[in-house]
C-alpha cells in the first residue's frame, strides 16, 4: 500500500513527459510474460475497462462504468466466478451477488439497486476493508431465501 501511495504522490510532480515514461517503466515491471512483445497485464485491465464502461456507465459520453462500485470490484479483482440475480424479489430491491471463491476463502459482493434504474451500489462484502452490512450478511447466511 504504501508502495502504492509513493507512485501516486511521484506521479504528481511529472511532466506529461515523465509521466508516460514513468507508467511504461510501471508496465514493463509487471509484465506477466516479459518474453512477449505485450503487456498482457496491461491489456487485460484496459478489457476490464472497457467491459466496466459499456455494461455499467450512468453516463455513457462520460465513459463513467469503471468509477462505479461494480467497475472498482471489477478493475481490482477481475471478473467474479459466478453470479446470482435476484431483479424481483419478494422484499427489497433488485440485487447481485458476486462470488469470488479464489480469493481468500471465498469472498462475496453484494450491489443492491435500490432506485430501481440500474444503478447498483455495494452494500455488503465479506472481504475486509470493505461495506459490511450485518442485515445482509444474515441474508447470505440464509441463501437469500428471505428475500426471494
Amino acid at each position: 500500500f504504501e508502495l502504492i501511495e509513493l507512485q501516486k504522490s511521484t506521479l504528481q510532480y511529472l511532466t506529461m513527459v515523465g509521466k508516460t515514461n514513468f507508467l511504461d517503466q510501471y508496465w514493463r515491471e509487471h509484465d506477466s510474460d516479459p518474453d512477449t512483445p505485450e503487456i498482457e497485464n496491461r491489456l487485460n485491465l484496459i478489457k476490464l475497462y472497457e467491459y466496466a464502461n459499456r455494461h455499467w456507465s450512468v453516463n455513457f459520453e462520460n465513459n463513467d462504468g469503471w468509477s462505479t462500485d461494480r467497475g472498482r470490484i471489477l478493475l481490482s479483482k477481475g471478473h467474479r466466478d459466478e453470479i446470482d440475480d435476484f431483479q424481483t424479489p419478494v422484499n427489497g430491491n433488485p440485487f447481485t451477488v458476486w462470488y469470488y471463491h479464489s480469493i481468500k476463502e471465498g469472498v462475496i459482493f453484494v450491489f443492491e439497486d435500490k432506485h430501481g434504474f440500474g444503478d447498483y451500489n455495494l452494500v455488503h462484502s465479506n472481504l475486509e476493508g470493505e461495506i459490511y452490512s450485518k442485515a445482509w450478511d444474515q441474508l447470505y447466511r440464509e441463501g437469500f431465501v428471505a428475500s426471494q
